[in-house]
């Protein structure tokens, strides 16, 4: 029977140590990366929407207390409900947070986003004054002096305090409410 300093003696001189340190770290990496994946908060379709764009479920999300609805949304976009969604991930590179929306007919979007990610929802607007929203990819950016009468908006809420995303003209708008 070996033993493990045995079997760690032999890979060193088979592999390298260097070698060796590599594939342990690989292993590492790949371990924990299964470790830190919540099954059951994606959906296995925007799992791999989320997989494309280089990002993985957001970490404990449901460790919150209170109700709190999934981090994710079908129905984004008029149309087929399974064409369009929602969802919050964080970005392998960074670990920040990402907002994407994924259509099946145009490309994905993702914007960035720098609260704690909260469950989304669909919901119907109406009147919104964009000037009271600021720009998605830039929140210097205050919306234009429009009146958008009914939208589709995507809802971030939790404990009270929710965001609204809106779209218009083909640019994402956001407001925060406490």
């Amino acid at each position: 029977m070996l033993t493990i300093p045995c079997v760690l003696q032999r890979a060193v001189a088979r592999l390298g140590f260097r070698r060796l340190a590599t594939v342990v770290a690989a292993l590492a990496l790949i371990i924990a990366r299964q470790v830190n994946a919540q099954p059951g908060v994606l959906t296995k379709d925007l799992a791999a929407v989320a997989d494309s764009v280089l990002c993985d479920p957001v970490p404990n999300f449901y460790s919150r207390s209170g109700p709190l609805t999934a981090p994710f949304v079908y129905g984004v976009e008029e149309g087929e409900t399974r064409e369009s969604a929602a969802f919050w991930c964080v970005r392998r590179a960074d670990r920040s947070y990402l907002l994407v929306i994924a259509r099946l007919s145009q490309p994905t979007l993702t914007f960035r986003w720098w609260n704690p990610p909260a469950g989304l929802s669909v919901v119907d607007v109406r009147d919104v004054q964009l000037n009271e929203f600021r720009l998605l990819d830039d929140p210097r950016t205050i919306g234009p002096v429009h009146l958008v009468a009914e939208s589709r908006a995507i809802r971030d809420e939790y404990g009270g305090a929710y965001t609204l995303f809106v779209q218009w003209n083909g640019k994402w708008y956001y407001r925060l409410f406490d």
